[in-house]
């Protein structure tokens, strides 16, 4: 290597240290773990019961100063069922069903926080508004997804760019422009993106409010929409009780097919040990159909990133002559 080289990668490694002294970087592994033991007291459900690994999420997260955070999350789950091909050395195709894990990317995005003060703007692959504050309010994401989660009125994360403000402290606005199709698909050929607005307003102490709306057009289809509302009051750590109600209108770009549901959820805490209940109403079309799933149980938290949770869910079914599904759970969740 000639003095001219060794002169020019000196000069560039000192400009590299002068640099990661002014830039305070913060780097954070992350990952989260759900799993559950479950027992099936349908009649002749099959397997009656079974051990299970639901999700597993594994990230990076870096943080350069105080303005700039960048994030990369993966979301490791099984697609099942999903049907594969195989063929044999006499070229006789056949088909099973695959229900390996799978890992997607959840997220990956920049955060810039105060280029306009008291806001954030957020790029990429990223969580959303539309359900993240009733499931954060829920509390038991491992245990049971939260309504619009579970009903699919939207996706938890999609590509695209949001807006966060808070310009004072009781009041709190979320506006976003994606892709609309979630995190697991790309964007149709169509090119239609989904405008959605969160409000975060706090009342008085304890007490908060939340509304959400977004609009989704289809080509050659209806506009789909949503409207959401939720109301909760915590006392401390002691108490919680929330309520929300959600509305999707032309539901996938078909005109006058509606999507309805109530969910109200409590808990009370006692030390290291939580007591919950909740119970959601889920129609489509016509209120005279109802999905009822109604959950009681208990947490109990040895460690802070460890839960333990055995508890009782069970769901009724729409169709009146559809018989009763209940299941004794023991959910597990740890994280670092």
């Amino acid at each position: 290597m000639n003095t001219m080289y060794k002169a020019v990668l000196f000069a560039l490694l000192g400009i590299a240290l002068v640099a990661a002294k002014e830039v305070s970087v913060k780097q954070k592994v992350e990952g989260q773990v759900h799993a559950n033991w479950h027992y099936d007291l349908t009649e002749d459900a099959k397997p009656a019961s079974a051990f299970d690994l639901t999700r597993a999420y594994f990230g990076y997260k870096m943080t350069l100063n105080k303005n700039f955070t960048g994030r990369v999350m993966l979301d490791i789950g099984r697609i099942n069922p999903v049907t594969s091909v195989s063929v044999d050395s006499s070229f006789n195709a056949s088909t099973k069903k695959d229900s390996r894990y799978v890992a997607y990317l959840k997220y990956g995005y920049l955060e810039w926080k105060n280029l306009i003060p008291k806001t954030a703007f957020v790029v990429g692959l990223h969580g959303l508004s539309q359900f993240k504050y009733q499931e954060k309010f829920w509390g038991y994401r491992y245990i049971y997804k939260s309504f619009m989660d579970k009903y699919k009125y939207g996706s938890s994360a999609d590509l695209g760019l949001s807006l966060k403000a808070k310009p004072v402290d009781k009041f709190a606005v979320n506006v976003s422009v994606i892709n609309g199709e979630g995190y697991k698909k790309p964007q149709d050929l169509d090119g239609k993106y989904k405008a959605a607005l969160g409000t975060e307003i706090h009342i008085v102490e304890g007490l908060s409010t939340y509304l959400y709306g977004d609009v989704m057009p289809y080509d050659d289809a209806e506009t789909q929409f949503t409207l959401a509302g939720f109301i909760g009051y915590k006392l401390k750590k002691v108490w919680r009780l929330g309520a929300e109600y959600n509305f999707q209108g032309n539901n996938k770009g078909k005109e006058e097919s509606e999507l309805h549901g109530v969910s109200l959820y409590t808990n009370a805490n006692i030390k290291k040990v939580d007591i919950f209940a909740r119970s959601d109403l889920a129609t489509k079309d016509s209120w005279e159909s109802l999905e009822t799933v109604i959950l009681l149980g208990l947490q109990y938290a040895p460690i802070k990133n460890l839960r333990i949770a055995p508890n009782f869910q069970i769901t009724l079914p729409a169709a009146d002559d559809a018989d009763p599904k209940p299941k004794i759970f023991i959910n597990g969740y740890f994280k670092f």
